[in-house]
């Protein structure tokens, strides 16, 4: 099967230089998605990636289809102590920091990346399944309704079992890209799905050991042409 190759990458890669998009995009590398915030830090706090937006342009005007990404803290409301902590004011937060960037058409649409907190802090955060798939709902539902465009969810397969999101049939109709499992050598299918899904929309093949042109270190993801086709707005 021939699958359509990608790249993610956030303030860990840097500023990549025009020069370095373009030969990724030369090696075979058709899209990336680009870390935009995180949540849990209004944007005038510093909850914007600082290369974000050097990226997404340069990127872009070497020919990559471009995405993004925002990162989220699923935490329980507490506006007296952590205000702004709510899935829809992470929400509002993270439209803030992309500036409407990723949602116009040619672009991969936008996913929410749900993959913390770890199940050993749940108990100490007050994080339970329950809430969750309730804050992924709210976050996605309130994205969505500023970007007017669908969004997708990304995650780790132990995370989602965790938090029993295998459980929600609610979110199955989310694009689903999935972290891992993780292999050595670029896959020539996709992977199975973890419920609800029951596909693959993008898969993240290996954790960090693709490599850019210039040698740095770099998630890799695959998608089918059919599926990425459907991704693009």
């Amino acid at each position: 099967m021939t699958l359509v190759r990608g790249v993610d990458v956030s303030s860990v890669q840097g500023q990549i230089s025009d020069a370095e998009w373009a030969a990724t995009k030369a090696s075979g590398v058709d899209f990336v998605i680009i870390k935009c915030s995180e949540g849990n830090k209004p944007p005038h706090q510093g909850g914007i990636d600082p290369f974000w937006r050097q990226n997404f342009s340069r990127a872009t005007a070497a020919g990559l289809t471009v995405g993004l990404y925002h990162f989220t803290y699923i935490l329980p409301v507490d506006e007296v102590n952590h205000p702004r902590r709510s899935p829809e004011d992470q929400a509002t937060d993270a439209w803030a920091a992309c500036g409407g960037a990723g949602a116009s058409p040619g672009q991969i649409l936008t996913f929410g990346d749900f993959e913390w907190p770890y199940q050993q802090d749940w108990a100490a955060k007050g994080v339970t399944p329950a809430l969750c798939q309730d804050f992924i709902c709210r976050w996605r539902d309130r994205y969505a309704t500023l970007s007017g465009r669908r969004v997708g969810l990304y995650s780790f397969p132990y995370w989602i079992y965790v938090a029993q999101l295998k459980n929600c049939a609610e979110l199955a109709a989310m694009p689903y890209w999935q972290a891992g499992p993780y292999v050595d050598t670029l896959p020539t299918s996709m992977p199975a799905p973890t419920a609800p899904w029951t596909s693959c929309d993008i898969s993240q093949w290996n954790g960090g050991k693709s490599r850019l042109p210039d040698g740095q270190p770099v998630d890799g993801n695959i998608c089918t042409p059919e599926t990425f086709a459907d991704l693009i707005l």
